[in-house]
């Protein structure tokens, strides 16, 4: 049966390994005394030492606690925390109305600058695929001239021909 255990020396405290050790087997002899009251000072210093820290931390935790006294008190009175309640709730009213009018403004501006900015994107597109199918016409028309102009001169040539 493997159990996962943590070797930790006794002065730092620093982890020297975290893999499962196996069990030693049952005719192991027990540790001797002398060992054992070795092992049992070093584990008094290491208690000890963590001691000391706690000791050291609650003292910087009551000296913080110490400094943390406020210095002054407010005093309360129920008449003008109604007042101060219901200027800050107005206060927090018109903000909030602020705020959905604002949103709502730039709601309409948004959609309107998305539609102006699509009408305007397809007037460009529709513009170049205008400018295309008349480049394209321009080019189609120029070709039959030219072969019209070619078919004339030749026809001209074979007339000439025959008359001589």
């Amino acid at each position: 049966y493997m159990l996962p255990r943590v070797v930790l020396v006794p002065t730092t405290g620093s982890v020297l390994a975290q893999a499962p050790i196996p069990d030693p087997p049952e005719s192991t002899k027990r540790p001797s005394s002398r060992a054992r009251l070795q092992f049992n000072s070093e584990r008094e210093k290491h208690h000890q030492a963590r001691k000391e820290a706690l000791a050291v931390a609650r003292s910087r935790l009551r000296a913080a606690r110490a400094a943390a006294v406020p210095k002054y008190y407010i005093a309360s009175l129920p008449n003008l925390k109604h007042l101060r309640d219901s200027i800050l709730e107005a206060d927090i009213r018109q903000q909030c109305a602020r705020k959905l009018q604002r949103t709502y403004r730039g709601f309409e501006s948004r959609s309107l600058w998305n539609r102006l900015s699509h009408r305007l994107k397809t007037k460009r597109i529709q513009a170049e695929h205008v400018e295309e199918q008349r480049a394209i016409n321009a080019a189609r028309r120029k070709a039959e001239a030219d072969c019209a102009t070619k078919l004339a001169s030749r026809f001209k040539a074979i007339l000439w021909r025959r008359r001589l």
